[in-house]
């Protein structure tokens, strides 16, 4: 009785081993891809990850999109376009086309 536990034990830290290694790996990876590739339910492996490595989704930051000139121009003069047409129309954004 007491080597299923400890054969049951060493499998979960083996278990526990893989999936620390494969969200270090990947830190965007879904729970389940990690299920998929560690082979276990979707269930097991969020609550390793929760429970076990003490981990948690953090939602993606907003960054700053870093545009090339190019972009950054189109940008500039779309956005130019837009603020001399509500100037020249003042009701635009009252209006019914929305």
């Amino acid at each position: 009785m007491e080597s299923e536990v400890r054969a049951s034990t060493r499998r979960n830290d083996e278990l526990t081993d893989q999936v620390r290694s494969f969200v270090m790996q990947d830190r965007r990876v879904t729970v389940r891809e990690l299920s998929r590739e560690v082979r276990i339910s979707t269930g097991s492996a969020h609550s390793i990850l929760t429970d076990v490595l003490a981990m948690r989704s953090v939602p993606a930051k907003i960054v700053q999109m870093l545009l090339k000139m190019e972009q950054k121009q189109l940008r500039l003069e779309v956005s130019q376009d837009l603020l001399d047409y509500v100037n020249s129309d003042p009701e635009f954004l009252n209006s019914d086309h929305w």
